[in-house]
């Protein structure tokens, strides 16, 4: 987990009572970093969705709120498989599976770093695009249509989809419940 260093004067060596204070203060410490990283570990799988890897709805909802109690402007994309019942009955949950796991890679690839790209449910995601106005969620959407074509193109694994993108941004309604709708 770490190093212990210990510095005194030269040619000094240390007592076996010290040996033994600096052993017990070492495994101390390396237990509290063990706790911390459990507990960061833990955090982070609370607001992960394990099928795509991108954040979950909790997450993204936590962010939108405090985008929304700062009034920083952003710029929301939902976004829809179409026909997913339809993939998941002709192809199997595999291949469903397979289509989500594909979409979030394109989700993820075409969104910013300073962006939150989430999966909202089902076969529903979700990107805000902080500080964006909905035009340039439009542009993001374009993009983001172009990536899946090319990444269907590349994987012949994935039965061919396509996705449906709802746009809205932090002017457009005053509270949470009118942006997403």
């Amino acid at each position: 987990l770490g190093v212990l260093h210990t510095a005194g004067p030269a040619r000094q060596e240390l007592s076996a009572d010290k040996v033994a204070k600096l052993m017990v203060i070492g495994a101390h410490g390396a237990s509290r970093i063990g706790v911390v990283r459990a507990f960061e570990r833990t955090q982070l799988q609370a607001a992960t969705d394990s099928a795509t890897g991108l954040a979950n709805r909790r997450a993204l909802e936590s962010r939108l709120d405090e985008l929304m109690r700062r009034r920083a402007p952003f710029a929301l994309i939902m976004a829809d498989l179409d026909h997913f019942k339809k993939l998941n009955d002709t192809y199997g949950h595999l291949a469903g599976d397979e289509a989500l796991k594909l979409f979030a890679d394109v989700i993820r690839e075409t969104a910013r770093s300073e962006d939150i790209a989430s999966r909202w449910g089902g076969e529903e995601f979700a990107v805000v695009l902080a500080g964006a106005p909905a035009q340039a969620a439009l542009a993001w959407a374009g993009r983001a249509r172009s990536a899946l074509r090319q990444a269907l193109d590349r994987n012949s694994k994935v039965p061919r989809f396509t996705a449906s993108f709802g746009i809205s941004d932090s002017t457009m309604a005053d509270g949470l419940e009118g942006i997403l709708r």
